[in-house]
């Protein structure tokens, strides 16, 4: 078995695997605690709704998606 991109690349693939592989289970999370809140506090949802918001709380995903991913890059 030979990686013929090279090891920076392989290790750059592994990274972003997990990076993808976090998020989708972040975001998936967020979006049932997000439905959670809307239905059962309907009026302090408009909190959530505010792009501000959002991109705050979607920067800070992927921000933890990366950092969760760097431990896993071989060695």
């Amino acid at each position: 078995h030979s990686w013929v991109f090279g090891e920076a690349c392989c290790k750059a693939m592994v990274f972003m695997i997990n990076a993808c592989m976090y998020s989708s289970v972040f975001l998936i999370t967020l979006m049932s605690v997000e439905r959670f809140i809307v239905v059962r506090y309907p009026f302090a949802s408009a909190v959530w709704k505010r792009k501000q918001a959002l991109n705050i709380v979607l920067l800070a995903l992927w921000t933890l998606a990366f950092l969760f991913s760097i431990p896993i890059v071989p060695t």
